[in-house]
């Protein structure tokens, strides 16, 4: 049987279920109430928990916690949501991907979840903290992307891009893309902190080199939630221009999208600790706090010495949980509503 969310309906759970071979779903038209909501809102209330699930060991798991967390969610902001398939250490590299069927949105979008970092692991502990930018190798993401390849310095973080790249090149993951592309269905791409990161790489590379093989930049949508930096400017110009719509979701005190940072020297200037000059691709909607675009790229810690580092409040690493951005994306579409 294929696994499915349950569909909260009139305050009731209507349990949605199909063969392997073919999705049975129930498609939930949007309501008036969700109409009145802002749709990159809507739908961020609904990733950020998909992106949240994404953790989780089995599908059986996603099913319960998905459950769980639909029906404490006001009705007006659920959407239909099937997980169909979870892979799981893709490749033996910790890489972990939940696909499924926005079924209650236009157009039934294919929705592809990364998971972030497990602190139980040494592999995803590594992959954070190899923080080294390189140019993508010949046959990752069939060539690598054409604005790091095109620039003369480094460009990419490299540990996350092996890992889109894996995740990419896994056939029964191409597959369901090639599926999706083929019926010209949207395809949202999603995930918090790492898995965001490793989700933007893929996004950008779906818009850009794979052109050729018949995606297009208009049917591919990238939804983020406390992702890091992935590149440097070259990276970030490429991306500016590749049309993608981006929605990467920041809290105002969460550091990890800061991150690497660059730290004050005693003669004046910043350094980058030889981590490589790193450029934030695709902008920020900031949430729970004030400053705004005035804020884009602020550095962690020189905002800290200014402000008063023994301040806890600022910098707060509690700020980037995945239950902070359920939280708060869901706050963030009810003003709306």
């Amino acid at each position: 049987m294929a696994h499915s969310i349950s569909l909260k309906k009139n305050g009731k759970i209507a349990m949605v279920t199909g063969l392997a071979s073919m999705l049975v779903a129930t498609v939930v038209s949007i309501t008036p109430a969700q109409a009145a909501i802002p749709e990159f809102k809507l739908l961020a209330a609904t990733l950020s928990i998909v992106s949240r699930v994404a953790y989780e060991v089995s599908l059986s798991a996603v099913e319960d916690e998905l459950e769980n967390l639909v029906d404490d969610q006001p009705s007006q902001l659920q959407l239909g949501y099937e997980p169909t398939h979870l892979f799981r250490n893709v490749n033996s590299q910790s890489i972990d991907v939940l696909i499924g069927d926005l079924t209650g949105f236009a157009g039934n979008p294919l929705v592809v979840a990364f998971a972030g970092t497990e602190i139980t692991s040494p592999n995803d502990i590594y992959t954070n903290i190899a923080l080294t930018l390189k140019k993508p190798s010949t046959g990752e993401l069939d060539g690598g992307l054409s604005s790091c390849n095109n620039s003369v310095d480094e460009c990419v973080h490299y540990k996350y891009y092996q890992r889109a790249s894996t995740a990419y090149q896994t056939t029964a993951i191409r597959t369901l893309l090639e599926q999706a592309r083929d019926a010209g269905r949207e395809i949202i791409i999603t995930g918090h902190s790492m898995g965001g990161g490793i989700a933007q790489l893929l996004a950008y590379y779906l818009s850009g080199p794979a052109l050729s093989a018949g995606y297009s930049p208009s049917n591919v949508s990238l939804y983020t939630f406390g992702a890091p930096m992935i590149g440097n400017h070259n990276l970030a110009a490429g991306y500016s221009v590749s049309g993608i719509t981006t929605h990467r979701f920041v809290m105002y005190k969460d550091p990890i999208p800061m991150a690497p940072y660059r730290l004050p020297t005693p003669f004046g200037g910043t350094t980058s600790l030889g981590f490589g000059e790193w450029s934030d691709a695709g902008d920020w909607h900031y949430m729970n706090g004030p400053g705004g675009d005035s804020f884009f790229r602020v550095n962690l810690l020189r905002y800290q010495i200014s402000h008063g580092i023994v301040d806890k409040n600022k910098g707060d690493i509690g700020e980037h949980s995945y239950n902070k951005y359920m939280s708060v994306t869901e706050q963030a579409a009810l003003a709306d509503w």
